[in-house]
């Protein structure tokens, strides 16, 4: 008997047969501090075994059957194919005789890169992806050129893995990748040198010992930086930097973009903590080479972070939390030591600084956060004096591109319900007059709806401690709160980074299609109000951030947004964890959970990839009190019997090899065998399944028509186990083409 043949019909809900069995091994039973723990899933850390392959096939059948259960499947992906079907494009850059951009149609597997002599000559197509490889794996990171605009480094990732190459292409050869290939690199891009000859990167294994498929577990360590010359073999590149004492410190490189590059700024970093050290080499000194640059420390006590802006003659300028938890903008006089850190912006009474970039020579576009919303402003770059500040009609704004030497800015803005606009500034030859931006791009979704008809409104719920917490919802503008609606929960709650409501395919189908509710929740442990906000949910305040998340659904409720049945919640990553946590402490507040990509196994987690960088915000295992603490919320170690879950989607990759998949293998075996072992022989239990990636990495799919695929699968699943069929009103037709 096939799932697709088991209906519950009292309730017209597919009920799935059993979860596949996985082997458990009883015997392997590890001691931490004393506490014995036990880990039957332990052979799924393993990615090359026979048996973890027959488990992910085992999966992907039983996962695949229970979806195919959905009839609307044809019609769930002609609606996430029309909101992705809008034209896209990229700030123009200048390098060398040429501009460039990048850009997609619409439904192209991957963007591709333009080059242009001016704005008024046809593009030509510089780089193209989707050339790469026939099965559309290899994907583009970046392409940083020389200075002088000659040659560009592109930079190659293959199946999704944090794993990076470098290939070099020449401005007036474009398509053509040469022959030496760099391999090593991870979480960065190479730095040229002024005199276009070369360089810098980070590397984290030898690229002639290492695995560098994506699906090794190893711990990333030793970060080395290395310089390249350009015409050499990558076996000749000239070691610059290294700790070998300290091998979990993160390495990285930035060279200063005045006409002079005079600066070369080495950073090292704790963890994920974003607490740095700073050492600069002043290239005007007579001190070093490129081969062999003397640095001297700047910022050496790891105690908050740095980000660099840029250098103006002698000074730099950072972005910190230095004595600012929402940080501000200082200037460091490299001729004048002695007088330190030198405010340029002080920190804001309230909103949050979150970028900065020098223009036209001597202004600052500042990027502010006030309550999870983003605000331009501008700023004399000498006084930090306040000119203005930009309008902008969104709730989310990145990609800030400025050149000193050219008038002009872009960045982009988006909101729920449109997709990304690139709007430009151009500075006037006088004082700044009414600072409004123009438009320079738009692109319009082919999808048949009015966004007049919806909104996103921005409400503040408290917490169990009373704290108030922000939160995005968006719904139909005449949306009847009578708790009868589906509704979509996300969160990330980590790190320090901010949420805000951008355009998400997957959430907005979900609302047009059930007629449902998107809601987006800024808890603590995140940056929507600067490291305070961070503090209060990391470390031994982690639970913070759970309680949060479940006051959001309380809350939801309550106001009549929708009822426990219909929530589903979903969140990736460290917003995997959070929703792992969450079923494991509230399952009924919740009618459908999806984990994405999520680290479950919190007392392993640093033993894998990059996962000992996190220590610096979880907490350390290998420390008696971190682990009593982590122990209590683990996923994978807190799982219940004795109430029902709600229906579960783990989402993971195979090349992910930042969150391993081997969390969500263990996580899903672990609540499989729970639920059955509470419910011997039933087939009424909410169905846990399990779906991996194939040839994709912790951001998801490598292609458009993988991510629609990915989410009618994520759709099937909710209409499924929330009961949901499609709103006969719902806009599920596609604009034809004039």
């Amino acid at each position: 008997m096939t799932v697709a043949s088991l209906v519950d019909v009292e309730n017209q809900c597919p009920v799935p047969v059993c979860s596949p069995a996985a082997r458990r091994d009883e015997d392997c039973v590890e001691t931490h501090h004393g506490e014995m723990v036990a880990d039957p899933y332990r052979w799924l850390e393993d990615p090359r075994s026979s048996e973890t392959a027959e488990f992910i096939d085992a999966q992907a059948r039983f996962a695949q059957e229970y979806l195919d259960q959905q009839q609307e499947r044809p019609r769930f992906k002609d609606l996430l194919t029309s909101l992705e079907d809008y034209e896209y494009r990229s700030a123009p850059s200048r390098h060398g005789d040429y501009y460039y951009f990048s850009g997609n149609s619409g439904l192209q597997a991957k963007s591709i890169v333009y080059q242009q002599s001016s704005f008024d000559t046809e593009p030509v197509v510089f780089i193209d992806p989707n050339t790469f490889s026939e099965s559309g794996n290899v994907s583009l990171a970046g392409y940083p050129f020389s200075p002088d605009g000659t040659v560009a480094a592109v930079v190659l990732t293959e199946n999704g893995s944090d794993w990076r190459s470098v290939r070099l292409m020449r401005a007036d050869r474009p398509g053509e990748l040469g022959p030496v290939e760099i391999t090593g690199l991870k979480f960065n891009s190479p730095y040229w040198t002024r005199d276009n000859q070369g360089f810098f990167y980070t590397r984290y294994m030898d690229p002639a010992k290492a695995n560098l498929d994506g699906q090794t577990t190893e711990s990333s360590t030793h970060g080395t930086i290395y310089y390249h010359r350009v015409g050499t073999p990558q076996t000749q590149d000239q070691l610059i930097y290294a700790e070998p004492d300290q091998p979990n410190l993160l390495h990285s490189v930035v060279l200063s973009d005045d006409d002079d590059q005079r600066f070369l700024l080495l950073y090292s970093c704790q963890g994920a903590s974003n607490s740095h050290r700073v050492m600069v080499w002043d290239r005007s000194t007579e001190n070093g080479t490129i081969q062999s640059p003397v640095f001297r420390p700047i910022i050496s006590d790891f105690k908050c972070a740095y980000k660099f802006i840029s250098a103006h003659g002698p000074c730099l300028y950072f972005i910190t939390q230095l004595d600012a938890p929402r940080w501000r903008i200082v200037k460091y006089d490299v001729d004048q030591p002695a007088d330190g850190f030198q405010n340029v912006i002080p920190q804001h009474p309230t909103d949050i600084l979150k970028a900065a970039a020098i223009a036209y020579h001597q202004y600052l576009v500042v990027l502010y956060q006030r309550h999870a919303v983003g605000q331009l402003s501008l700023h004399d770059r000498e006084t930090g004096k306040c000119l203005g500040t930009i309008r902008v009609p969104s709730s989310s704004i990145s990609g800030i591109l400025c050149k000193r030497r050219f008038p002009t800015f872009y960045f982009a803005a988006a909101s729920s319900l449109r997709p990304v606009q690139l709007l430009q500034y151009t500075f006037p030859e006088a004082e700044p007059p009414a600072l409004t931006p123009e438009v320079y791009f738009t692109g319009l979704s082919k999808c048949n709806f009015d966004p007049s008809k919806y909104e996103t409104r921005q409400v503040f719920y408290p917490s169990y401690d009373g704290t108030l917490i922000p939160l995005f919802v968006t719904c139909r503008r005449d949306l009847v709160l009578d708790g009868s609606h589906p509704a979509i929960l996300y969160a990330y709650g980590g790190f320090g980074s901010s949420v805000s409501p951008g355009y998400n395919i997957s959430r907005l189908a979900f609302m047009l299609a059930f007629d449902g509710v998107i809601v987006v929740a800024g808890i603590r442990g995140g940056g929507e109000y600067g490291q305070t906000w961070h503090d209060a949910g990391k470390g031994h305040s982690k639970q913070t951030c759970f309680d949060d998340f479940q006051a959001a659904a309380q809350w939801l409720v309550a106001q009549g947004y929708t009822c426990p049945r219909l929530l589903a919640i979903r969140g990736a990553s460290n917003g995997g964890l959070l929703v792992g946590a969450c079923i494991n402490q509230r399952p009924d507040l919740f009618g459908a959970a999806i984990p994405e990509v999520g680290v479950h196994d919190m007392l392993r987690f640093h033993r894998f990839t990059i996962g000992h960088a996190w220590t610096s915000e979880y907490g350390d295992p290998n420390d008696a009190t971190d682990f009593a603490y982590i122990r209590r919320y683990s996923p994978l170690h807190n799982i219940q019997t004795s109430r029902p879950y709600p229906a579960i989607l783990l989402l993971t990759a195979d090349h992910d090899n930042r969150v391993s998949p081997l969390h969500s293998f263990k996580f899903a075996a672990a609540l499989q065998h729970a639920v059955a072992k509470s419910s011997p022989g039933s087939t009424r239990a909410q169905p846990i399944l399990l779906k991996v990636g194939r040839n994709s990495g912790h951001g998801g799919p490598t292609t458009i028509q993988k991510s629609i695929d990915y989410e009618v699968d994520v759709l099937c699943f909710l209409a499924l186990v929330l009961q949901q069929s499609v709103q006969k009103t719902s806009p599920m037709e596609v604009i034809p083409d004039n």
